[in-house]
């Protein structure tokens, strides 16, 4: 019961879910004198996601497991792509106090999340948006004017899928409106990241807030 009651507040009952098509990726590299260091991403079947094990700062203990992880403030707020249930053990073992939760697909996977943070106690927060829509200002500013700037709730880890988008624009945005980063250095850092121009409603909604055109001479 306190486990229903649990995801009765954290988890929609009713998702719709996005696919995503994507070519499985393969580990490739060659070795250069037994001395080049190979960075790769793996294909995990049955969890249908991104795996990638990155080396870690002195400060983080053990193996990282969460896909484009990245710190965005020192000891603050960190994003990355869905952690699954050995991320959140990571986040754990690393003292993270909350996980932003960004997707509306994979609802599974979401409940997993959300049952394995709460059995560890780390704080999850489900904020649903829409990959391939055009933001809303109520999620937006719930996002940008409360949670992000509760540092009762940091260390915090925010991500969507891949950490890619969703995560991409909340970030963005956060670093124009909070930490004064020029528009186009903040988008600039989006790209780097991984955000997919052509995921037009959220760079539509980057461009609205911010008044910076991204689209301007942006190859598709």
């Amino acid at each position: 019961m306190k486990e229903m009651q649990f995801l009765s507040r954290q988890i929609p009952l009713m998702v719709q879910g996005f696919g995503r098509d994507f070519a499985q990726i393969q580990r490739q590299g060659e070795s250069i004198g037994g001395k080049m260091d190979l960075l790769s991403k793996t294909l995990i079947v049955s969890g249908l996601s991104l795996f990638s094990a990155f080396s870690l700062a002195s400060d983080f203990v053990g193996v990282n497991p969460i896909y484009n992880f990245h710190e965005v403030t020192t000891n603050g707020i960190y994003r990355g792509g869905a952690p699954k249930v050995l991320g959140v053990q990571w986040l754990s073992d690393n003292h993270f106090k909350t996980i932003i939760d960004l997707r509306i697909e994979n609802p599974l996977d979401m409940i997993e999340e959300a049952l394995e943070a709460n059995r560890l106690d780390i704080k999850y927060i489900g904020v649903p948006m829409n990959p391939i829509g055009f933001p809303s200002n109520e999620t937006m500013d719930l996002l940008e004017k409360d949670l992000l700037k509760d540092r009762s709730l940091q260390p915090l880890f925010i991500h969507c899928l891949y950490g890619e988008d969703r995560t991409g624009l909340v970030i963005g945005l956060y670093r124009v409106f909070d930490e004064g980063v020029r528009p186009e250095q903040a988008y600039s850092e989006m790209r780097e990241y991984g955000f997919h121009p052509w995921l037009v409603n959220l760079g539509f909604y980057f461009a609205k807030v911010t008044g910076f055109a991204p689209y301007s001479g942006v190859k598709f």
